[in-house]
């Protein structure tokens, strides 16, 4: 999982776009879930201090089926990008990473599937 912002200087209150890779470096084929913010990873910035910056909203989902996985070939990859507009980032210095999860017990999957939690590397963005 990489997390690759479009800048990392940025004026408060600017929107800016977040990409994210999700590859496979295996030898095999194996289903994941598709890439779908606040399901299948979260983005995260954290202040200098430690805290993570909250979501000013929160998505409420269903149960995932088969419907919901994709065959992710080897080295083949996923890519999702998002804007900033989910966070108030005020003045200040900010690490920002993503975190890939499929360990919600409660899905309707049938299927066989990739199941675990990758963090991507870490990127600091500076508000000014």
């Amino acid at each position: 999982m990489t997390v690759t912002p479009e800048k990392t200087r940025i004026q408060e209150s600017e929107v800016f776009q977040i990409n994210l890779t999700l590859t496979n470096v295996g030898e095999n084929p194996i289903n994941v879930w598709k890439m779908s913010e606040q399901t299948s990873y979260n983005i995260l910035f954290f202040n200098s201090d430690g805290s993570m910056m909250p979501y000013l909203w929160v998505n409420s989902r269903i149960p995932l089926t088969d419907e919901d996985l994709t065959e992710l070939s080897p080295g083949e990859s996923l890519y999702s990008t998002v804007d900033s507009t989910c966070w108030n980032l005020t003045k200040g210095e900010y690490t920002l990473n993503a975190v890939y999860d499929t360990t919600s017990p409660d899905e309707d999957i049938q299927k066989p599937y990739w199941i675990g939690r990758i963090k991507s590397n870490n990127v600091t963005i500076t508000v000014e």
